[in-house]
Formats: C-alpha cells, structure tokens, sequence
C-alpha cells in the first residue's frame, strides 16, 4: 500500500505529469525536459527525484548526464491510461510534446552529449 501512496503523491503534480508524459516519448536529460517546460534546472531535477522515489522512472549516467526513462511494469500500467487517455488530450500536454519534437536534438553535445533514439511505446 504504501508504494501506492508514493506513486499517487509524486503523480500529484502537473510538472511531474508532464514530465512523465515527455517521458513516454522516450529517454530524455534534464536539459530536454528543461527546455520543453520552461522551468529550472534545479526543478527539473527535484521533480524527476520525486518520480525516481516512486518507481516510475529510472536514471542512468551518460558521462557527466544523467538520462531518464520510464520504469515500466504491472504495477504501473493504469498510468498509461492516465497519460493517452486522459492527459493526451489537454491542450499543454499536446503543446509539450509538439516542443519536444520541434526541438529534438537542441542541447546535444554541449549540455546532454548523444541523444539517445530509445522511444517508448505503449
């Protein structure tokens, strides 16, 4: 139970749906999600902390960048419906992913080194 109450707490947070939402599209840096929302670096990282406490995503370095990517597993799934059912149809959440695609490859070399073409899907 209390894992529930971990996931439901970090999901509690438009930045961090948001960022779960970019997050399906696939392994991202700091510096993307940064650029799409618009918020802090430091933000950015609090947030992502908050959803890597819960399970829902995961991290791994890439020289001096830590990359992120979605923790997929049974437990989770009824936060895919969350994300293409519900969520997908905001009008932010299609803008984020409309920014995130316009700019894929912005920060590449001097912030985030080699984008990674892992994408998720559903």
């Amino acid at each position: 139970m209390e894992s529930t109450l971990n996931i439901l707490k970090a999901l509690a947070d438009e930045s961090r749906l948001r960022m779960l939402n970019l997050l399906y599209e696939g392994e991202l840096c700091v510096c993307d999600i940064e650029r799409v929302l618009k918020i802090s670096q430091t933000n950015v990282s609090r947030h992502l902390s908050c959803l890597k406490n819960a399970g829902l995503i995961s991290a791994h370095k890439q020289a001096q960048w830590v990359h992120y990517s979605l923790n997929r597993s049974a437990a989770t799934e009824y936060i895919d419906t969350l994300i293409y059912d519900v969520l997908r149809k905001d009008k932010v959440y299609r803008s984020d992913l409309v920014s995130l695609k316009n700019n894929s490859g912005a920060c590449t070399s001097r912030r985030c080194g080699t984008p990674s073409d892992k994408k998720g899907k559903r």
